[in-house]
This record gives C-alpha cells, sequence and structure tokens, in this order.
C-alpha cells in the first residue's frame, strides 16, 4: 500500500548482498492461500473478540458522497483498520 501512487521504481531488498551470501530465503504472505482456514481462524478469535481483547478498527465514511475520500484514504495511509461507507441506517426488526 506504501507504493500506490509513487512514480518511482520500488527498491529492492536491502543489502541483497548479503542474503545471497547467507542463503537466506525471502517468501512473501499471500492472504488468499489460507482462506480455506478461515473457518479455523474464526473458532480460534471469536472467544477474544467477545471478551474484547480483539479489536477491529475502523473508519465510517456517511453517505455515497463520502466514497471517493473514503477509497483514497486507502491509498494515503489516512485510515487505521478497515474503511466502510454507510449509505442508510440499520434497520432491525425486532
Amino acid at each position: 500500500m506504501t507504493q500506490y501512487g509513487v512514480d518511482e521504481a520500488v527498491p529492492g531488498p536491502y543489502k541483497y548482498d548479503q542474503v545471497l551470501m547467507k542463503r537466506l530465503r525471502i517468501e512473501g504472505f499471500f492472504s488468499p492461500d489460507f482462506y480455506h482456514r478461515e473457518p479455523d481462524f474464526n473458532r480460534l478469535t471469536a472467544d477474544a473478540f467477545r471478551a474484547g481483547r480483539l479489536r477491529m478498527p475502523f473508519v465510517v465514511g456517511d453517505g455515497l458522497e463520502s466514497t471517493v475520500d473514503a477509497y483514497s484514504q486507502l491509498f494515503t495511509g489516512a485510515n487505521i483498520g478497515k474503511v466502510i461507507v454507510q449509505v442508510a441506517e440499520l434497520k432491525r426488526d425486532n
């Protein structure tokens, strides 16, 4: 996310020669590789969330007119956590 909107090339690893000399491995993490484990993750974190030990920060924009601002926050780092645009009040049937 830090490189979105940047015109210059993204630099390679710092001191890449040391990576080679020490035969280190650089491995990426791509979350879709683990989507099949979502039920396990939810089971492990549900109790912590209910107990308040796990917090999920988010920013809420109000109305469709805030969509562009909300979207731009994803690329500027102006948000912490999720960015949500609320377009209507939630009506609950009791």
